[in-house]
C-alpha cells in the first residue's frame, strides 16, 4: 500500500503504511528494502540507509532492484562518488541503476562516462527519455526530480 500512496504523492499515507508494514514484519528483510527507497523519495535517505543496512543483514541475497536503492539514496544525499560506486557493483544493472549513476557522474563532472551509461540504457529502451524516466521517480521535493532530469539531460538522455 506504501508504494500506491507514494505514486498518489500521498507521502504521509506512504510513510504510515510503510511504518506498519515494518511494524507487522520486523524482520523481513524484503519489506524493509522496499520502505527504504519511500523514506528517500519523502527526503529520509539517512533513515533508508539505515533500513537497507538492516535489510542486507536479514538477507544479504536481495533482488537487485532492492539493493539498488543504496545508490539512490547516496545520491539523495550528495554522496555522488559513493553512489557511482554502489551501484556500479550490482550484480545486474538495471536502467534505474545506469542513469543513477550517470546523474551522479555528471554532477563530478564526468559527462563521458555519464553519457556512455545513457547510451548503454537507451539501447535497451529506445523509447526512454529523461521525462519518462523522472515521472517514476516519486520524490516528495519537486527540485529533486527537475534536477534528476536537467543531470540527465546533460548526459545525452532525450528530454
Amino acid at each position: 500500500m506504501g508504494a500506491f500512496e507514494l505514486m498518489g504523492g500521498n507521502f504521509d499515507e506512504a510513510l504510515a503504511h510503510s511504518r506498519r508494514a515494518m511494524e507487522l514484519n520486523p524482520t523481513d528483510a524484503y519489506i524493509k528494502a522496499r520502505c527504504a527507497a519511500i523514506f528517500t523519495f519523502v527526503g529520509e535517505a539517512e533513515r533508508s540507509l539505515r533500513l537497507l543496512d538492516d535489510a542486507e543483514m536479514l538477507d544479504p541475497f536481495l533482488p537487485v532492484y532492492c539493493v539498488e536503492e543504496r545508490g539512490v539514496a547516496l545520491h539523495s544525499l550528495g554522496r555522488y562518488a559513493e553512489a557511482i560506486e554502489s551501484l556500479g557493483r550490482l550484480t545486474f544493472q538495471t536502467n534505474r541503476s545506469r542513469l543513477y549513476r550517470a546523474a551522479a557522474l555528471v554532477e563530478l563532472n564526468r559527462v563521458d562516462e555519464a553519457s556512455r551509461l545513457v547510451r548503454e540504457a537507451v539501447g535497451g529502451k529506445p523509447d526512454l527519455t529523461a521525462s519518462v524516466f523522472t515521472s517514476g521517480e516519486y520524490y516528495r521535493d519537486p527540485e529533486k526530480v527537475r534536477e534528476l532530469g536537467r543531470l540527465l539531460r546533460k548526459a545525452g538522455l532525450p528530454p
